[in-house]
């Protein structure tokens, strides 16, 4: 056979050969198969280009070729059928990846083909500026958190409680009422108001009380309980006594400087001026601006006044002025306790702190005797009452007080017993006869 005929038919074989291969690319071209085999049929394509210029010799080398691309065929062939049972993860991936991308296309165009319809628009961040932005937002909250709590008053060590209360005492009051009709007529329709014991002191407590005639009606005047007697007739020189027995309790009681109130309870009562509580004088009123002027609460405030007063009044049972009232007290610089302690009111109420003075009987060191009766006669005494927000009545003893020792926030014993807040005073009322009533207390 000529060289000729040798080069026609394998060409023929060549070109057939092509076709399949190129049917099998065609049909497997997402495989991964058909591209790593692309690269064989270059080779050959342009082995075969070659040939043409060739003699006997190259009619090997085709034979040669010829062997080579029937292994590779075979190859193919091996490797689709494998392909058939365990499909390629790759290409499956690929598929699915073509799919996705058609059902976009498809969607895309059905969408076009709708009429246009407002879409609300959504504001998408990154996920990094998203998770940025979050980080931001928790330091800014931490900060202000740290900030509100370095805010806080220091609460370390402070006490929960406004007070402590120590040891108490217990006493029974006993106050006695003679009324006697001294006058020539009977005494009819008499009724006597005689002033109980009242208490709202954190340091006094009222336990029980009995009544040798019991009262009509018991009616609060003035802050202070007021208990009204209907009495029988009196003959002339006749006389009735009637004894009220109060059960108290007495305890010692320290206020904390260093407690902090939180709110509180306010009231709007002891604020003005009354029976010897001057507060709206000018004079007391600029002494209390000029006690109480860069103090920074009414603790400091109440404090500063208690001291003043402690310091520059003198006490003097025989003063001309005494219990005539706080501005007495004010310009003559002496006086006794009632003074002290309406003068302190009268300053505290000027500088907007609510204060009252208080009404009773108080051991003058350490005289009353731990049990037996005696008379609370020469034992008569007053102080003061501040009302502080978040801490109550708190009380203070300006006539015991001086530059060494001031009793703000405490009293320097247990034995303090209490009457009432604005001194109420016994009365009574009559038809016919003449009445003279005598009073007395006694501790039992």
């Amino acid at each position: 056979m000529s060289v000729g005929a040798l080069w026609g038919e394998k060409m023929e074989k060549n070109f057939s050969r092509f076709i399949l291969l190129l049917l099998l690319i065609v049909l497997f071209g997402s495989s991964t198969f058909a591209m790593q085999y692309l690269p064989l049929m270059e080779r050959e394509k342009t082995e075969n280009n070659s040939e043409f210029c060739e003699s006997e010799n190259t009619v090997a080398a085709a034979e040669i070729t010829d062997y080579e691309m029937l292994q590779t065929e075979r190859k193919i062939l091996r490797q689709f059928k494998t392909t058939k049972k365990e499909k390629s993860p790759v290409s499956m991936a690929m598929r699915a990846e073509q799919k996705h991308e058609i059902g976009d296309k498809q969607t895309v165009q059905k969408n076009a083909a709708k009429p246009e319809q407002e879409q609300p628009k959504t504001i998408t961040r990154p996920k990094k500026q998203t998770e940025e932005k979050n980080k931001a937002d928790s330091a800014e909250k931490t900060k202000a958190a740290a900030a509100a709590e370095q805010a806080k008053p220091e609460k370390k060590d402070t006490p929960s409680s406004p007070y402590s209360l120590g040891a108490s005492r217990e006493f029974t009051f006993l106050s006695q009422a003679v009324v006697k009709n001294k006058g020539e007529e009977v005494a009819t329709n008499i009724s006597i108001h005689i002033p109980l014991v009242t208490t709202s002191s954190p340091y006094f407590s009222l336990r029980g009380e009995t009544f040798s005639i019991q009262p009509k009606e018991i009616q609060t005047v003035n802050g202070t309980r007021v208990g009204i007697f209907s009495l029988p007739d009196l003959q002339p020189g006749e006389e009735v006594t009637l004894d009220i027995n109060t059960k108290v309790r007495c305890f010692k009681i320290s206020f904390f400087a260093n407690y902090q109130p939180e709110g509180g309870k306010q009231i709007t009562s002891y604020l003005g001026s009354g029976n010897g509580i001057e507060s709206t004088n000018g004079q007391i009123i600029n002494l209390a601006k000029q006690l109480t002027e860069g103090l920074a609460c009414d603790w400091e405030k109440a404090q500063a006044i208690t001291k003043w007063v402690a310091t520059n009044i003198k006490y003097n049972a025989n003063a001309a002025q005494r219990n005539n009232g706080a501005l007495n007290a004010l310009t003559s610089r002496s006086g006794v306790c009632e003074d002290f302690a309406k003068l302190s009111a009268a300053l505290a109420r000027a500088a907007k702190i609510p204060a009252r003075v208080v009404y009773g009987y108080a051991d003058s060191g350490s005289k009353w005797p731990a049990s037996g009766s005696f008379s609370l006669r020469t034992y008569r005494h007053a102080w003061v009452e501040f009302y502080l927000s978040g801490r109550g009545w708190v009380p203070a003893d300006p006539t015991l007080s001086n530059a060494a020792k001031l009793y703000f926030g405490t009293l320097p014993h247990n034995r303090y017993l209490i009457q009432n807040y604005n001194n109420q005073a016994l009365k009574g009322k009559y038809s016919g006869g003449q009445l003279a009533i005598t009073w007395s207390d006694t501790l039992k």
